[in-house]
């Protein structure tokens, strides 16, 4: 057999296995991916008056069992950015249109570190249209490489459709972040605020402005369905306010550009960022609720809500 005809064999059994597995893929995302059942249950849902948007913050904080006629549509690690694509999907493809839509709005939501985390590309991708995606990005190129990447060899996600990720998600709800020594704690903070939010750059640059863009397209999203949205500040540990003040001018911090916006929208935000000030053993790390947490914000959110709703 000839070099040629070895290399085309191979070709051919290459092309088959990539096939295979793309295939794969997507029967296993369309019957196992947490995104995906997520969906399926909110478009069988008949009646939803509230419906809560955001990243695990939403999901740590809040018990919807207990607010009548909700349904959760947050997951974890999702921006602002998917949440709208999201969204602006569930609106147009017949899922129940909610009277009030809320969504995360503290100083994490619109960070620069966290407009660009994304996971669960395999999912979200399909949502965003190819003639959006130049905006995106700062660097327009990398975002089409991401794109088609994605789309061309999607089992690289495979452990997002298998739900291998976080699947500790229980046993972290149930730690305490006052068990942790002080200093690490302290550490923490400083990794989530630094590296994290800020991608080790300066204070000028925490709020990314494709993110406040993605502020303003969920506000008119809303306005042309009629929904009526509400943004939460949710609540943070004290080594969170320390590192923001270490790093952060407080002037900067008490201006945020996306709390501007919703001023000058009339839209209200619900302030719970200070609610656990001093309890460490309300999170379970600087800045997620533990079940703890949980448990004791979810009846003040719903005494917020029921309070705001009988004006709003």
């Amino acid at each position: 057999m000839t070099q040629r005809k070895k290399f085309i064999i191979l070709l051919l059994l290459a092309i088959i296995v990539h096939l295979g597995l793309c295939y794969a893929m997507k029967i296993v995302s369309n019957r196992k991916h947490e995104l995906t059942i997520q969906l399926n249950h909110f478009k069988a849902k008949k009646n939803v008056k509230i419906l809560f948007m955001g990243d695990s913050h939403t999901e740590r904080s809040i018990d919807e069992s207990q607010i009548d006629s909700s349904f959760m549509l947050g997951y974890y690690g999702e921006n602002n950015m998917m949440n709208y694509y999201k969204l602006k999907y569930c609106l147009e493809h017949g899922y129940p249109v909610p009277k009030y839509a809320l969504f995360p709005c503290d100083i994490i939501t619109f960070a620069k570190g966290f407009y660009r985390f994304r996971t669960n590309k395999f999912f979200y991708y399909r949502f965003i249209p190819v003639s959006d995606l130049s905006g995106l990005d700062d660097n327009p190129a990398s975002m089409y490489y991401d794109y088609a990447k994605t789309g061309i060899f999607p089992y690289n996600e495979w452990q997002y459709a298998l739900n291998r990720v976080n699947m500790d998600r229980q046993k972290k709800s149930k730690e305490k972040f006052s068990a942790r020594p002080p200093e690490q704690r302290r550490k923490m903070a400083e990794h989530f605020v630094v590296d994290e939010l800020m991608q080790g750059g300066d204070a000028a640059g925490l709020f990314d402005p494709k993110s406040i863009e993605f502020l303003k397209r969920t506000l008119v999203l809303c306005k042309q369905y009629h929904i009526k949205p509400v943004y939460l500040k949710f609540p943070l540990s004290d080594e969170v306010f320390v590192e923001l003040r270490n790093h952060i001018d407080s002037s900067f911090m008490n201006h945020r550009p996306s709390e501007e916006i919703l001023k000058a929208e009339g839209i209200p935000v619900l302030d719970f960022e200070y609610m656990f000030a001093g309890q460490p053993d309300k999170f379970f790390d600087s800045h997620h609720l533990n079940q703890q947490g949980r448990n004791q914000f979810t009846p003040v959110l719903k005494r917020s809500l029921d309070s705001l709703m009988l004006v709003y």
